[in-house]
């Protein structure tokens, strides 16, 4: 088992966005058609705004017109901000998948839902195994200092529930992506998962 595997990143007080370093220009994924509702994760499921605070996917959908500055990763596999809006139920389903990560991070999302591997590819929630490897990050909450992570699946499970529950859905502005979350005693561990708009490759920003 890996556990969590980092690399050092900073904020910019000058611009105030997240970067990493040094640059990785070889940092390429494949492209995810997502324009269908089958990407969706919980109402629980919480991301992280650029000011460290933590929203879930419930409520953010609640509130009319919500819209967020999230962390995300850009094209060179950077650490970067961007805009997130558009909460909203995605689908009802009874039929999902429930992910344990060596960090402690868990979440619950349908089977088509893209999540970033270690290899830069989109991986879909039903085709991920005990001990694959997903790009993330942690986040020093007293000091602000997000850190560029590995993690790994230690658990993953399909789940058949008695009755349809609703699934929340979003759209990231330019990079698709941000990190889901999870706190914990010393911060908050991350994972990159795609969001369910345009299909988007993250080396040459060219769309479907």
């Amino acid at each position: 088992m890996i556990g969590i595997m980092t690399h050092k990143a900073f904020i910019s007080s000058k611009e105030n966005i997240l970067f990493s370093s040094p640059k990785n220009s070889q940092f390429r994924t494949n492209v995810i058609d997502d324009s269908s509702a089958d990407n969706c994760m919980a109402g629980n499921t919480l991301i992280l705004a650029q000011d460290g605070s933590l929203y879930s996917l419930e409520d953010l959908a609640g509130e009319y017109a919500s819209e967020l500055i999230v962390a995300c990763i850009d094209k060179h596999g950077r650490l970067t901000t961007s805009r997130a809006h558009s909460f909203r139920i995605g689908q009802w389903t009874d039929h999902a998948y429930n992910i344990t990560l060596a960090s402690g991070l868990k979440l619950t999302t349908t089977d088509k839902h893209p999540l970033l591997s270690a290899t830069n590819e989109w991986l879909l929630a039903e085709d991920l195994e005990f001990g694959s490897i997903l790009r993330g990050a942690t986040y020093d909450s007293r000091q602000k200092n997000p850190t560029l992570a590995l993690d790994e699946v230690v658990h993953i499970h399909e789940i058949q529930l008695e009755e349809k529950v609703p699934m929340y859905d979003f759209t990231v502005d330019t990079h698709e992506n941000l990190f889901v979350a999870h706190e914990t005693e010393t911060g908050i561990s991350l994972i990159v998962a795609h969001n369910s708009a345009l299909s988007y490759n993250l080396l040459d920003e060219q769309g479907s």
